[in-house]
């Protein structure tokens, strides 16, 4: 009698094991069913986000396919004495708001692992004891804000946000980036057009200077003369860009000028000469959001590039090609110190820069940089205060970025990378960037030279 009962008990035992077992499988189901569910619905209603960028030390990724977000992360490097931390961020999407803290989101879209960060947003939401709380449920978004970076410059508070809103293609026209100090932008963002290719080439340009800009257009700046070379290097490709400040009496006209071309990035920043160097760190930054390119070329508008030559030093010089990610060229100065005679134009006081010498630098007629390395330098913009010699500032951002392997190659001729030479001696000397020329014959002469 106790032997049955001991094998009934061990039998309704075993069957209730299997009802649970039955009963957990089944609502395991259901929940990946539902986040299947969830995740297709997303998927249909948000088949792309775009990111308008307006913090740009911050880069967020969004995927659908992986439950909405890819991946947020700071793009500042921890060395920078500029940095800042991220504490945690909300998203609220489609009216649910989710708290992301301690690396990981909960939601109704599933669990993602993050990185620790904070969000806050004036306009579309109010948040209330680290909640956001939506003001509109109709459109899904993602908004995020360095609550840190705010709270030390409260007077740039509008200018600390990133806003992400879904569309169905990719953003166009290109980003208009702005600094998160001093709202530095383009004027004209809906006439630019990005580019995708190998070398990118950024002209500094006094916004009245069309003329100089003419001629560039039409002799090295057109690649369409060079289509022999560019094939010998396997159809390399190009694109010239010229950054500008802003003048009421010439905003019209540059305006104008932008809609034909398309290749002019015009700042909101008044032209000054001792401006440029802000001007060189918007162009860098970007280029980095908008565009792809191997290479990035730094010139002015009253030099001459010789097109076949730069694209030999690139992809045909062996120690170019053994550091090609790690390039800093032009005509470099080393052991160059500052100007201490206050009627040099360069005049530079101990206030401004101490020591005795420079960190290396290439002067600013024309230099190159790989995209790495601007990437690199990114983190050690300093909007606020930069160095006023824009040439010298680059090779200090070069310096405090401490990029391991960095290649910085000097000329190697006097020709190769010539400067000062008088405007009107127009000398072919078969080198990369030729200074000073200013006149549209000579540009043209130099340019069928180049060719031959």
């Amino acid at each position: 009698m106790m032997v049955r009962k001991s094998r009934i008990l061990k039998f309704l035992f075993i069957l209730c094991l299997m009802v649970l077992t039955m009963f957990f499988v089944l609502a395991r189901f259901d929940e990946d069913s539902q986040l299947k569910s969830i995740r297709k619905d997303m998927s249909d209603r948000i088949p792309h986000w775009k990111i308008d960028i307006l913090n740009p030390f911050i880069e967020i990724k969004l995927n659908p396919q992986q439950n909405g977000v890819e991946s947020i992360q700071s793009k500042r490097s921890e060395e920078s004495h500029h940095g800042f931390q991220i504490n945690n961020v909300v998203l609220a999407n489609g009216g649910q708001s989710t708290l992301i803290k301690n690396d990981e989101i909960e939601s109704k879209y599933g669990r993602l692992e993050m990185q620790n960060l904070k969000q806050h947003d004036h306009d579309q939401t109010l948040v209330k004891d680290d909640k956001l709380i939506p003001k509109h449920h109709d459109q899904n978004q993602a908004i995020i804000a360095d609550e840190q970076y705010r709270h030390q410059h409260p007077s740039s508070e509008k200018h600390t946000l990133e806003k992400m809103i879904p569309s169905k293609k990719p953003q166009i026209p290109t980003k208009n980036v702005v600094d998160p100090e001093l709202n530095i932008h383009l004027v004209n963002s809906k006439d630019v057009e990005p580019f995708h290719g190998h070398i990118l080439v950024l002209v500094t340009s006094f916004i009245g200077n069309r003329n100089r800009r003419d001629s560039i257009r039409q002799n090295w700046g057109n690649q369409s003369k060079f289509i022999k070379q560019r094939r010998i290097h396997n159809n390399l490709n190009y694109k010239v860009y010229f950054m500008t400040g802003y003048l009421e009496k010439e905003i019209k006209q540059a305006k104008t000028e932008s809609t034909i071309f398309k290749d002019m990035l015009i700042t909101n920043r008044t032209e000054d000469y001792w401006d440029f160097s802000r001007r060189i760190m918007f162009g860098f930054l970007w280029s980095l959001e908008n565009c792809q390119f191997e290479y990035l070329m730094k010139a002015d508008d009253d030099v001459f590039l010789n097109i076949p030559n730069l694209f030999q030093l690139l992809y045909k010089d062996p120690l170019v090609l053994a550091s090609k990610e790690k390039l800093y060229a032009g005509s470099i100065y080393i052991g160059h110190g500052p100007k201490r005679e206050k009627s040099n134009k360069w005049y530079v006081s101990k206030a401004e820069w101490a020591p005795r010498f420079y960190p290396p630098f290439a002067t600013g007629m024309g230099f190159i940089l790989s995209r790495y390395v601007v990437e690199k330098i990114r983190p050690h913009f300093n909007w606020l205060k930069p160095f006023r010699l824009d040439d010298v500032y680059v090779g200090m951002l070069i310096n405090r970025a401490k990029i391991p392997g960095l290649f910085i190659r000097k000329k190697k001729s006097e020709n190769e990378f010539a400067g000062f030479n008088g405007p009107k001696e127009c000398l072919y000397l078969n080198g990369i960037v030729y200074h000073k020329v200013i006149d549209n014959e000579c540009m043209k002469k130099l340019t069928a030279k180049s060719l031959v």
